[in-house]
């Protein structure tokens, strides 16, 4: 049986690597992503154990869980609209090397971006 005090400090844990996560998403750089990625994984896991203890025994007061639930799916909104923004920044800024890199065609189109093709073996 698990306390209250430890499903609400497993949600406020979980809420701390949200936070985290936002915050790297602020300025987000090459590495961003790897970064995000442990703190995700330690927020699922809190929300996980949170999960098992409520199934196992439901709070007497339904609302109090739904509140914090609620909190952390507003702040994963959040991770993922910053997400979004980064995903489609890096995505324009693709387009606008690979503009740099091939010119233009006749019609104003960015050319086609056709890298040379390798092969590397190892071992």
């Amino acid at each position: 049986m698990k306390t209250i005090t430890e499903r609400r400090t497993w949600v406020s844990e979980a809420r701390q690597e949200i936070a985290a996560v936002r915050q790297l998403l602020r300025s987000p750089g090459p590495d961003t992503y790897d970064r995000c990625r442990p703190r995700l994984e330690l927020a699922i896991g809190y929300l996980e154990r949170f999960e098992m203890a409520v199934r196992a025994e439901p709070f007497s007061n339904q609302q109090h869980a739904r509140r914090e639930l609620e909190g952390i799916r507003r702040e994963l909104e959040q991770v993922t609209a910053l997400i979004n923004g980064a995903a489609a920044f890096y995505q324009g800024l693709g387009q606008i090397v690979a503009a740099a890199a091939t010119g233009y065609t006749p019609a104003g189109h960015p050319g086609v971006w056709q890298p040379r093709a390798r092969l590397a073996v190892e071992g």
